[in-house]
């Protein structure tokens, strides 16, 4: 932005200085008003992402509440089909080892 000394300046060149400075003061104005428009859609953005990754965490909570709970069936039936072949093998294996001695 140059000084100028408005003394030495006919109504003319005033008119058009003045023209000059409210043409960049516009200009400054909208450069203003497109950053803070910029910085708002930033921070609704910014919003609109926290809410989708509480919305995602929560989910993950579930899934991963579920999955704990599942494991906890599959271990039940694990242990319960494992006692239950561990015993009839236990009950049969003199009947097994007479078979195979037979053959």
């Amino acid at each position: 932005m140059s000084e100028t000394n408005t003394s030495d300046l006919t109504p003319d060149e005033l008119r058009r200085e003045i023209e000059r400075l409210q043409v960049e003061l516009q200009e400054t104005t909208q450069e203003k008003v497109q950053a803070a428009e910029y910085g708002l859609a930033v921070l609704e953005e910014k919003e609109r992402l926290r809410l989708q990754i509480e919305e995602i965490e929560g989910h993950y909570e579930t899934v991963k509440h579920e999955l704990d709970c599942a494991k906890e069936v599959w271990v039940k039936i694990f242990k319960f089909l494992y006692d239950y072949f561990s015993k009839d093998m236990i009950m049969f294996r003199p009947c097994v080892d007479l078979e195979i001695g037979l053959s």
